[in-house]
């Protein structure tokens, strides 16, 4: 994550110099110079928010990130309206949607990193409790089971599956295949990172 943001505040600086040269041959309108300003204000103070962090704890890396979406988002909008109201340079233009792709290309790929999983020897290597992979297949190969003969999208009963899954030796929280249960209804069973998000 760390060379991402080293890669995006390069870019940023690039950016920044283009459009310096641009300002001075023909000046900005205010309402472009604003917007152009309030997005480099986030993206600076999101990536210092992880460079520069001193808590015990691991900087929000990802979570500041997710917020940079909206920041995009409302500085292509400002950039559209200004354009409505008043041409945009074409070479104005360009550099600014060479910076909206830097973001951009820094936030997904911020995202792809977070969702890496260190494994070893083929399992996966997660920091907080380890996924019970084995008991997972189990679990996966009952309800399967179950669907073939009741229909998709069908599940055994809570006590059903609990039974069986202690009869092949999983002895499984009901609370655990509750969480199971509802990922296979997401479709994201087997993902070894989950989004935990409470609603």
């Amino acid at each position: 994550m760390r060379s991402f943001i080293d890669q995006l505040n390069s870019a940023l600086e690039k950016r920044a110099s283009e459009l310096t040269v641009l300002d001075g041959t023909q000046p900005f309108s205010t309402n472009l110079q604003k917007v152009i300003i309030d997005l480099f204000t986030e993206v600076i103070a999101k990536n210092d928010a992880a460079t520069r962090h001193t808590g015990q704890a691991p900087p929000r890396t990802s979570g500041n990130t997710v917020k940079l979406l909206v920041t995009l988002q409302n500085f292509r909008l400002g950039i559209a309206q200004i354009g409505k109201e008043a041409a945009i340079e074409p070479e104005v233009r360009a550099v600014l949607d060479e910076l909206a792709g830097d973001v951009a290309h820094f936030i997904r790929s911020i995202q792809l990193t977070h969702g890496i999983v260190t494994t070893v020897e083929g399992k996966p290597k997660l920091r907080n409790r380890p996924s019970q992979t084995t008991a997972m297949a189990v679990y996966s190969k009952i309800v399967l089971g179950h669907q073939l003969q009741h229909g998709l999208g069908k599940f055994p009963k809570p006590r059903q599956i609990k039974i069986q899954m202690l009869f092949l030796g999983h002895n499984i929280p009901q609370r655990t295949m509750r969480d199971w249960k509802q990922q296979m209804k997401r479709g994201t069973f087997g993902h070894y990172v989950q989004n935990r998000k409470r609603q």
